[in-house]
């Protein structure tokens, strides 16, 4: 029994700390069913709309799509898109607000990237070919299989701020494939 109940122990602490290893997403673990990621979403206000069935809601107190992506079935990826249309200083903004939230909560780190300058005309920096406004962030314990991903994009006249948390550890190996 004593062994049985140790075993049990080890586990618990096992599973624990595998589940601090996972990018989170409003609190919710990108593991799991795409439909229980989605799921959770939901009960978090989120609402399905569209053609595509992505999700609608509040995310860093701006209205935002949600997209949870997965490889049979098993959730991989949520895309954030906070739709800033032709306001260029707003997605600035929103960029760096996003960039320092992420360096203040205390769960990421970043190797290399900086925030947008104050004096930068974005629409330059996006369409010149040596710089992008793209930064990676990484959960502190070093796991560079959950990364997060802050971009702006501009696209026929619009830019959007895109954010991707993934959970490399449930894509599918294509490898396997070939």
């Amino acid at each position: 029994m004593k062994k049985l109940m140790i075993a049990l122990a080890m586990l618990l602490v096992s599973g624990v700390a595998m589940a601090q290893d996972v990018t989170t997403f409003m609190g919710i673990p990108i593991d799991g069913t795409v439909e229980s990621v989605k799921s959770k979403l939901k009960a978090k206000g989120f609402r399905e709309e569209g053609i595509y069935k992505n999700l609608k809601g509040e995310f860093f107190g701006r209205e935002a799509w949600v997209s949870v992506l997965g490889d049979k079935g098993l959730a991989n990826t949520v895309g954030v898109v906070f739709y800033c249309l032709d306001d260029k200083d707003y997605a600035k903004l929103l960029y760096n607000r996003i960039f320092d939230g992420l360096l203040d909560c205390g769960r990421y780190v970043y190797e290399d990237g900086e925030k947008i300058g104050e004096n930068v005309d974005l629409l330059k920096e996006l369409l010149t070919a040596d710089r992008n406004c793209l930064d990676s962030f990484f959960l502190q314990n070093g796991n560079e299989d959950s990364p997060v991903v802050v971009a702006v994009e501009y696209k026929d006249g619009e830019y959007n701020v895109v954010m991707i948390y993934w959970n490399e550890k449930n894509k599918h190996d294509i490898n396997n494939d070939l």
